[in-house]
């Protein structure tokens, strides 16, 4: 990105500038495709694991997948990410939640309160979101449209959790998988 942008001079001048100071009060924007935004937050996950992925899909039209930290700093670069993302003329959608385990739903509630944007899960997760409202149950095969970005399949992948979904970003073959792909912890 930085090379297309400026050329190598520009591109290296400004990665220069680049250190773990940068971002220790801002928001990382990490693009892992064209059509979604990776931030990791910090969770009371399972070690050596330290953050769970938010992933933000689409362009215009966003899905927030996995809201997940309930890091008071990591809450406050989350909410940053997404008020430059409105300030880009883009959308969320709907907060998405692929399971109810604690170190993915940390930040759900707070997200769709402040984007104004519904929660989607499984049907069977619904009831364990709790203060929370699912405004509508995913179902595997469904196809949610998400603009420019193009389709995003549910894939109900029960194994991890009976109520876990995968998304599957259609336009760059993306797997969105939850917990359903993990390391040493689980």
């Amino acid at each position: 990105q930085e090379l297309a942008a400026g050329g190598p001079r520009a591109a290296l001048d400004r990665l220069r500038g680049c250190s773990d100071e940068t971002y220790a009060k801002k928001p990382v924007r990490i693009r892992y495709t064209p059509d979604v935004i990776v931030f990791p937050g910090k969770t009371p996950t399972l070690p050596p694991a330290t953050h769970t992925n938010t992933y933000i899909i689409g362009r215009e039209r966003l899905l927030v997948v996995d809201p997940a930290t309930d890091d008071a700093l990591d809450r406050k670069k989350l909410l940053m990410l997404l008020d430059e993302l409105a300030a880009e003329g883009r959308r969320v959608e709907a907060v998405v939640v692929t399971h109810h385990h604690h170190d993915h739903i940390g930040a759900v509630e707070l997200v769709a309160r402040h984007t104004g944007a519904p929660v989607w899960a499984h049907p069977l997760c619904a009831p364990r979101l709790a203060p929370v409202l699912v405004a509508r149950t995913l179902e595997g095969g469904e196809v949610l449209e998400l603009g420019s970005a193009g389709r995003v399949r549910v894939v109900h992948t029960p194994g991890h959790t009976r109520d876990h979904l995968a998304l599957y970003v259609e336009r760059c073959r993306d797997l969105i998988a939850g917990d359903m792909v993990s390391t040493i912890s689980t």
